[in-house]
């Protein structure tokens, strides 16, 4: 019953761009599942600390490989306290660091990231007449689609909070343990979440098309929602003001790491 993860051996670097080189999420043994950790250390990079002691600056060759034309791995970075002991180490150590805190993430425990691991394999999907029904996610709750299954129909969705599209998935943002989704038809002009640094705890449809989302995270809250130029944002009772509209997208910057009560109407 203790969260444990380590091993595994994700290496895929420009030099090996093979997919043999990612580990899967885990390995069954006996009736335990053991969890890898999702990229490795710096002994690995620096061939068993032997050199070049450099060797880790190499990991943002692995992160982006696993992250593109498919996101296979999340962004872990796993060092020992030896890897300051050298220049090399310690400059590779940090342009790993600079280049992870450029990059947009929602930022996860390990015992989180566990979690999410044990979600994977228990997870269900099944079809329904009209779509597709989800069970078992208590604690993954971002799930990818093909663009082939169309567009996410976000209002006859239960416990769908909104998706966005990159490469050729869509990555689904689901708002509960059980969901009912439903793709096609037209672009819905309603509200939907994009993409946040937190979890989506709850999203809920009410009357007149309000949105209501809860976001809980580690960090300073950003997110971003579809279709919500011109529509009014109240967060935990104050109204917020946007401070940057991409295309039609509607972006938001917090210092507060969670929101209990997103409410977001727009004009009918």
């Amino acid at each position: 019953g203790l969260l444990a993860m380590n091993g595994g051996e994700t290496l895929i670097t420009r030099s090996a761009p093979s997919l043999t080189e990612v580990a899967p999420l885990g390995v069954h043994k006996g009736g335990h599942f053991q969890v890898y950790a999702p990229n490795q250390n710096e002994n690995v990079y620096t061939n068993r600390w032997t050199g070049p002691f450099y060797g880790y600056r190499r990991a943002i060759e692995t992160f982006e490989l696993t992250d593109s034309p498919y996101r296979l791995k999340p962004i872990n970075i796993y060092f020992h306290t030896f890897a300051a002991t050298k220049t090399a180490s310690l400059d590779a150590l940090d342009r790993v660091y600079r280049w992870a805190l450029a990059q947009e993430t929602a930022p996860v425990f390990p015992s989180e990231y566990i979690r999410k691991v044990h979600d994977f394999n228990r997870l269900v999907v099944a079809r329904t007449p009209d779509g597709w029904l989800v069970r078992g996610a208590e604690n993954l709750r971002e799930l990818r689609a093909p663009v082939a299954l169309g567009q996410p129909d976000v209002i006859s969705s239960t416990h769908l909070a909104g998706f966005v599209r990159r490469n050729e998935d869509t990555y689904l943002h689901l708002a509960g343990s059980e969901a009912e989704l439903r793709f096609g038809g037209a672009p819905a002009n309603a509200p939907y979440l994009i993409s946040a640094n937190a979890r989506v705890e709850r999203a809920s449809r009410h009357s007149g098309g309000e949105l209501r989302l809860t976001l809980r995270g580690h960090v300073p809250l950003e997110f971003a929602l579809a279709n919500a130029a011109g529509c009014s944002v109240q967060a935990d009772g104050k109204m917020l003001k946007p401070p940057a509209t991409r295309g039609t997208s509607t972006h938001f910057s917090l210092a507060s790491h969670a929101l209990e009560d997103i409410r977001i109407r727009c004009a009918q």
